[in-house]
């Protein structure tokens, strides 16, 4: 089955309504697992002008919701029925994604092509980790029609992209809260292979990680951090991803808007380090801990360099990244970037020969006639993974 004639089957499946789901002509099960967040440290911008001069005050349906956030299910792919798993596949999304209908191919080609079971986890406010209205274009268009009215239509603004936008705007510090929380939750998740207690999947399973976009950005973190040697035996493939914070562009009416993806690149590039020499809460936090010390050493090239080259000498040959050269969020240069700093050249540089974009690179809604094109150059990319991954 190709990918066009695949996703035509998913389209007809909303897995967060639908949970557990069985096909009739093949052996592919998709069953819903639980999952609860534990807490984690909570901490607020410091008071410090410099951080707050353009501070925004936020609208009350975009609010944190913690126990939407904490408690969810995810979805596991098994391509050969119910049965325990000697491998299993994490896949883990892209920035502001409110549905799982893109990957569900994704997970339907790495399950069958490795014989593996394949988990789609959520990262911390995404998909179904997020408040429904959030995905609702008639609740957005709401919010982005009053803040056109507050403060002045913004080009790069949509009602896809006004949550997580004026999220990031009000308090750009939820970004890395977000991502640790997503980090602490993937640790649980692999802790509970370990230890036998997933449904589907056997203790001794081996875990790799099929990663896109931002996605891979939170695993290369979870490479670096490794606590307990969590990941020692890992694989990671990364798709449109793979590069350091600020050789990325989120600006796209699919991710995030102009004034929202400045904030972030400010802060993370320079008051969040010098945050980490205060001994305030939030300083000491980002100075010691292990994942704040990860998520520090992927912001630019240079800082943290031997925690971080030290980390993945010891991962060169366990990481792969397949980059698109019109990628515009995340560049292939940035990419290269990243692998020559740990000295792999594991990396492969791709040029669809159809329109695509870093947020769509397998297009097909509206475009019919370049089906088999797409097909290909989907076929292109899973093979490459299932090969690594397999």
């Amino acid at each position: 089955m190709g990918y066009t004639s695949a996703l035509d089957s998913f389209k007809k499946i909303d897995i967060l309504v639908n949970g557990n789901v069985d096909f009739a002509n093949a052996d592919l099960k998709i069953r819903t697992l639980s999952f609860h967040s534990g807490k984690i440290e909570r901490f607020q911008l410091p008071n410090h002008p410099d951080v707050l001069l353009n501070a925004n005050k936020e609208e009350d349906v975009l609010s944190d919701s913690d126990d939407i956030n904490g408690n969810f299910t995810y979805p596991i792919f098994l391509p050969n029925g119910e049965k325990k798993y000697d491998k299993v596949i994490v896949l883990l999304h892209g920035l502001n994604e409110r549905s799982w209908m893109k990957y569900m191919p994704w997970a339907d080609e790495l399950a069958r092509s490795t014989n593996s079971a394949v988990i789609l986890f959520p990262i911390s406010y995404h998909i179904n980790r997020a408040p429904k209205e959030w995905a609702d274009p008639r609740a957005m268009l709401s919010v982005l029609n009053d803040c056109n009215q507050r403060y002045g239509k913004a080009d790069s603004s949509s009602f896809v992209n006004i949550a997580l936008s004026r999220r990031l705007l009000s308090d750009p510090l939820r970004f890395f809260t977000s991502g640790y929380q997503s980090a602490i939750d993937l640790v649980s998740l692999l802790e509970q292979i370990q230890m036998g207690s997933i449904p589907y999947v056997k203790g001794d399973a081996q875990v790799d990680f099929f990663a896109y976009s931002i996605g891979a950005f939170l695993s290369q973190i979870l490479f670096i951090a490794n606590p307990n040697d969590i990941v020692s035996n890992s694989r990671l493939f990364m798709f449109c991803g793979g590069a350091f914070f600020n050789d990325m562009n989120g600006v796209s009416k699919m991710i995030m808007d102009e004034a929202s993806f400045s904030k972030i690149f400010s802060y993370y590039n320079d008051e969040f380090e010098k945050e980490s020499a205060r001994q305030t809460r939030l300083g000491v936090f980002i100075a010691d801990n292990r994942f704040a010390m990860a998520f520090r050493s992927m912001l630019n090239m240079d800082r943290l360099k031997d925690f971080r080259c030290d980390m993945f000498s010891k991962f060169k040959g366990q990481v792969y990244a397949i980059s698109l050269l019109k990628d515009k969020v995340i560049p292939p240069t940035g990419v290269s970037s990243f692998f020559r700093s740990i000295g792999s050249k594991n990396i492969e540089m791709v040029d669809f020969a159809f329109p695509h974009s870093h947020e769509q690179p397998f297009p097909i809604i509206g475009k019919p006639t370049i089906g088999d094109a797409v097909d290909g150059g989907f076929k292109h990319v899973f093979r490459r993974a299932a090969s690594f991954l397999g």
